[in-house]
């Protein structure tokens, strides 16, 4: 397959639905493309400025619309890595500058139909969305483009968001997710097989929650892989990887209506902060291998970590966690205890209130800052680092980013 050119683009204020593919120096479009059934050769187009690795959408009546060109063949052809399957002529066609919205009828063909897993998908604007994406076999994620404030992808309607049944792994990175539907029954992402790996998202909208930010149905090989990310405000659990496999890294999971996050085969959960949450901070059961070490589990209504007590398998090890103000107690089963945990006598924050969940300078925050539970280095990784005088991506004071969704924006 050729390799494209850059990303496929989306932007709601400059982009074109109709005039335009999203891929592609040039902004040429017109209405006058022709397809040839089980052909790649697409004819009747202007080619200027067009090169091989550009994205070519024909408005076809029936299957894909979207293909990687090729060859540039001729100033009116071209060949395509795919076929447009119909037989057709005077059909809307463009190349390059912008899509503009995700939502679009065929637009929306790139997630769910047309994608291949090296098309690299991009918004550079906030999205409304009012469809259920139900994820092909090409399409491998999406990424957020901005110099300020996350993309935000809000989802009107009564809808899941992204759902992948087709076992792939799906990327999401730089955006914040939001659920306006007053029914808040649905998922920012659902698995019914494959995997989901995202960083620096944002899902804690309190007038705008999930019912579960990402979950698992039907598949042990279901699992998801988050970091740098805060998840909070959920109406049931923040996280519910179920059966799946569950890797958090650098997250904070706060204020949720039931768990902070569970899994039952297996899980690796460091770094983290679970607070707020209306049960417990981290729910598990089963034979449940694995690693939860150097997190803060703070004000859960039930125990910071929690496992199902009737079930006797194999627990993950459990170390170097603190816990502060948690109502039934920091754990729930004799034997996770460690010696290496810290038991909290304030709140170790700077103001949960508005999300703000960098250790504070004084009281309990600055006795982890001290204890560098992490090893030398602690004060550098989050959440185990200096709050006043460093920023995120430099590990010193200054220079550096200010906006992070570890930190109150």
């Amino acid at each position: 397959m050729t390799a494209p050119n850059g990303a496929i683009l989306f932007n709601s204020s400059t982009g074109s639905d109709t005039t335009a593919s999203g891929l592609g120096a040039a902004n040429v479009y017109g209405s006058g493309a022709s397809t040839t059934g089980s052909s790649a050769v697409v004819t009747g187009i202007d080619t200027t400025g067009v090169s091989s690795g550009d994205l070519l959408w024909v408005q076809s009546s029936s299957g894909r619309q979207f293909s990687i060109i090729f060859t540039v063949d001729s100033s009116t052809q071209v060949t395509c890595d795919d076929t447009f399957a119909n037989t057709e002529s005077g059909r809307t066609w463009a190349i390059g500058g912008k899509r503009a919205t995700l939502d679009d009828a065929s637009s929306a063909l790139i997630v769910t139909q047309d994608a291949k897993s090296d098309w690299d998908l991009a918004t550079e604007t906030d999205q409304s969305v009012s469809q259920q994406f139900n994820v092909c076999n090409g399409f491998a994620g999406l990424r957020g483009i901005s110099t300020g404030a996350l993309p935000v992808i809000t989802q009107t309607s009564n809808n899941t968001l992204f759902y992948n049944g087709v076992g792939q792994l799906l990327r999401f990175s730089s955006l914040e997710f939001q659920y306006s539907h007053s029914t808040k029954n649905t998922y920012a992402i659902l698995l019914g097989g494959g995997a989901v790996a995202c960083s620096n998202i944002i899902a804690n909208d309190a007038s705008n929650n999930w019912y579960t930010f990402a979950a698992r149905t039907c598949c042990d090989t279901a699992s998801i892989y988050m970091e740098g990310s805060i998840v909070g405000n959920c109406v049931h659990n923040g996280i519910a990887a179920n059966q799946g496999f569950l890797n958090l890294s650098g997250c904070v999971i706060h204020d949720c209506g039931e768990n902070g996050a569970n899994s039952a085969t297996g899980m690796v959960v460091t770094n983290s902060i679970f607070h707020g949450n209306t049960r417990s901070g981290l729910y598990f059961w089963g034979n449940n291998n694995g690693l939860v070490s150097g997190n803060i589990f703070s004000s859960n209504g039930r125990y910071g970590i929690e496992h199902l007590l009737y079930v006797s398998f194999n627990y993950p090890s459990v170390m170097r966690n603190s816990f502060y103000s948690n109502t039934l107690g920091s754990v729930s089963l004799a034997g996770l205890e460690s010696v290496t945990d810290e038991l909290l006598s304030s709140d170790p924050f700077v103001d949960t209130a508005s999300y703000d969940f960098n250790l504070s300078d004084v009281s309990a925050g600055s006795v982890l800052r001290d204890l560098r539970l992490l090893g030398d280095n602690a004060t550098s990784i989050y959440p185990f680092r200096q709050y006043v005088s460093d920023d995120f991506d430099s590990g010193a004071g200054g220079g550096g980013a200010t906006v992070h969704p570890l930190y109150a924006n």
